[in-house]
């Protein structure tokens, strides 16, 4: 036997070794290009979003100036702060409300229940809110076809990726004032 020839089975390891890696970097680069058809696809969605907004803000259509929020109802994701949620208007304080407080003597542990701790709901009266600015409302979306050699390595069943964009973008109204 010679000692500078490999054995034939090693010889078949080599080639299926190098078939898997080949396979590997195959799907590697099938999925760094739908990444970035994705997100080329996800920017122009966004920038037609932002057009129709700004298309709105030019015609005057759909301004709307929202509500003032006290806090947040958490939704079915127990998640603050995502679509699910609900804002809740504030509460509005007088100074009626913090008699004992203004006339007793200052404890600094009385501002935990008076509701201080909240980020989102400083303790607001209605002559502190101002007038909110004016929001003009952009959507668009689009599909992305998955690249089929990335939809055949992978066994997807999916053929399509779906890209939902709103944007909201402030102004004024000239009918506000």
């Amino acid at each position: 036997m010679n000692p500078q020839r490999p054995f034939r089975r090693e010889r078949g390891q080599a080639v299926i070794e190098l078939l898997i890696a080949m396979i590997a970097l195959l799907v590697a680069l099938a999925a760094i290009l739908q990444i970035s058809v994705t997100g080329h696809e996800s920017i122009r969605n966004m920038a037609e979003a932002r057009g129709d907004a700004d298309s709105n803000a030019k015609n005057d259509v759909g301004a709307f100036t929202g509500g003032t929020i006290g806090t947040w109802e958490d939704g079915d994701d127990a998640l603050r702060y995502t679509a699910d949620d609900e804002g809740t208007a504030p509460v509005f304080y007088g100074l009626e409300d913090y008699e004992a407080e203004l006339t007793g003597g200052f404890d600094v542990t009385s501002l935990d229940a008076l509701g201080f701790y909240d980020e989102l709901s400083p303790q607001l009266i209605p002559s502190s809110i101002g007038l909110s600015a004016v929001m003009y409302e952009g959507e668009a979306s689009r599909t992305v076809e998955i690249e089929p050699a990335l939809r055949s390595l992978l066994f997807m069943t999916v053929d399509e990726i779906q890209l939902n964009d709103k944007i909201y973008m402030p102004g004024f109204s000239v009918n506000q004032f």
